[in-house]
């Protein structure tokens, strides 16, 4: 498998540290770090690029799971693109065919606790 590297400043957020801070980590113990240079696209002193293997197993979770964030992301773009199948759908045909599924979602959705996403409760709770 090959190694995943990224930059100093995204280990540095997958870490909760400053980009100093793990400068001067990587300075203090170079083995403990696998590290590689790249030149950078407008030229200029080259970019230092730190593998994720050489985070701590807390960055690492952050990684992957920012990781798996962008492609739902990505996914979800792509469903965007196409309306959903019902737009096209007559409701009285749907509900004629369909009955017992209709109205058993019906039902789901007034029983349903109302919950509100963990960013709108960090927007209420901030307010």
């Amino acid at each position: 498998m090959s190694e995943i590297f990224i930059t100093l400043e995204a280990a540095a957020g997958f870490e909760k540290i400053g980009y100093e801070t793990i400068k001067k980590r990587m300075q203090r113990s170079p083995t403990a770090f696998k590290t590689k240079t790249q030149p950078r696209e407008g030229g200029g002193k080259d970019m230092v690029l730190i593998a994720v293997s050489s985070l701590s197993a807390k960055a690492r979770r952050e990684y992957k799971l920012s990781v798996k964030l962008n492609c739902e992301g990505v996914l979800e773009s792509k469903a965007k693109d196409a309306p959903p199948w019902y737009v096209d759908v007559d409701l009285n045909w749907y509900i004629e065919n369909n009955k017992e599924a209709y109205y058993k979602a019906i039902r789901g959705h007034l029983t349903a606790p109302i919950t509100m996403p963990p960013a709108a409760r960090c927007i209420f709770l901030t307010n």
